[in-house]
């Protein structure tokens, strides 16, 4: 279980990886793309890794049962995920990882 929960977790970080190496490969500025920094998708799918991380750590040790009841995870998440999702389709610009780009 305990692996099974770990390759989950390396996936979702190996995901934030690639991410990260797409947009820092655009590096001429331009008025469609903006600072990585300034994504709110981007920081919503940060988020979004570390309330699943805070959710492996509860079905892996059962730690975190007496501050939240296990469905707040699973909201919790959903919600992310949601807001992902409305984020996404009102994006109109790249990213870049050129210190000018607004």
């Amino acid at each position: 279980m305990i692996a099974f929960v770990l390759l989950l977790a390396g996936l979702a970080f190996g995901c934030l990886v690639v991410a990260f190496a797409v947009a820092l490969r655009r590096t001429s500025p331009s008025p469609s793309t903006k600072a990585w920094w300034r994504s709110k998708t981007l920081w919503i799918n940060v988020a979004t890794i570390v309330g699943a991380g805070v959710a492996i750590v509860e079905v892996a040790t059962g730690e975190l049962r007496k501050t939240l009841p296990e469905w707040a995870y699973f909201a919790l998440l959903a919600v992310l995920a949601m807001v992902n999702a409305g984020l996404r389709l009102v994006t109109t610009k790249g990213l870049s990882n050129n210190p000018h780009d607004q």
